[in-house]
């Protein structure tokens, strides 16, 4: 008898991570966010998630970790594309736990 296929997905989470800036677009359903870099981090590695919304139901997190100089250049990055994915009015950006320097260079 053979075992039957597992058809369950890994379910990416970020429920640990404590989010200080986040984009979303609630026409599209795409969302990033920035996760406070966590206290065995060394480096200081922001963990970046993005999720794509869309008709078909949203993907998977994609999860990167970047380093503190290129936060702020892989953020507007993120937040440039969703504004030109064609729903650019529907873009909303939250970074009210993000404080500092960072807060400073971050797209608004």
């Amino acid at each position: 008898m053979t075992e039957p296929a597992n058809t369950t997905r890994p379910i990416a989470t970020t429920a640990a991570l404590d989010p200080i800036y986040v984009i979303a677009n609630v026409l599209t359903g795409d969302q990033f966010a920035i996760y406070a870099p966590g206290p065995h981090d060394e480096r200081g590695m922001y963990t970046v998630a993005h999720v794509i919304g869309g008709t078909g139901g949203y993907t998977a997190p994609r999860i990167h970790l970047v380093h503190p100089g290129d936060i702020a250049a892989y953020a507007a990055g993120a937040a440039d594309r969703m504004r030109r994915g064609g729903h650019g009015h529907g873009v909303s950006v939250w970074l009210d736990r993000t404080t500092g320097p960072l807060h400073e260079r971050l797209t608004r």
